[in-house]
């Protein structure tokens, strides 16, 4: 039996994640534009977990809607664009992605969905992606360097669209 621990040890993992923050530093420098971002979450301390290290990030560049309900999102994806939404799965104690997401597509079919969840099993993975999310993730799972690389790959999708 093999009693040695094969993970990487903490100081690794935080030497990884710092090397993944200043690659994001540089690509962010790099971006000169506005990223509108939508979250859609009624928790208002769920929300800033999601806003902060994204305004830390991206600065001043970052142009943040927060709404709490399926309703104000839906008006807001009316008046403005987003390069990506962050969808929570759950809100108001309800499953609410599924309808969230239908509603998103409808409107903006193009625009990149993360769907956050305090808890994520692979069926309910698999089932928002087949619904229309382009990621799942789990909230504990979130951390800045995950959160600004999904941003630059939605940045990166509206470029393509556009070019």
């Amino acid at each position: 039996m093999n009693t040695k621990d094969n993970r990487p040890s903490r100081v690794a993992a935080g030497a990884i994640h710092l090397t993944r923050l200043s690659t994001l530093r540089n690509r962010i420098r790099i971006e000169a534009e506005p990223v509108p971002i939508l979250i859609v979450e009624d928790d208002a301390l769920d929300a800033r977990f999601l806003q902060t290290p994204l305004e830390r990030l991206f600065g001043d560049r970052a142009r943040f809607a927060v709404v709490p309900t399926l309703r104000q999102m839906s008006e807001q994806i009316d008046r403005d664009t987003h390069d990506i939404i962050l969808l929570d799965d759950r809100l108001g104690g309800r499953a609410s992605a599924e309808n969230g997401l239908a509603r998103i597509r409808a409107r903006r079919p193009d625009t990149m969905i993360v769907v956050v969840s305090r808890l994520v099993t692979r069926q309910r993975s698999f089932e928002l992606k087949q619904l229309g999310a382009d990621a799942v993730m789990a909230k504990e799972d979130l951390d800045s360097a995950t959160l600004g690389e999904l941003v630059l790959d939605a940045i990166a999708r509206r470029r393509q669209r556009t070019a």
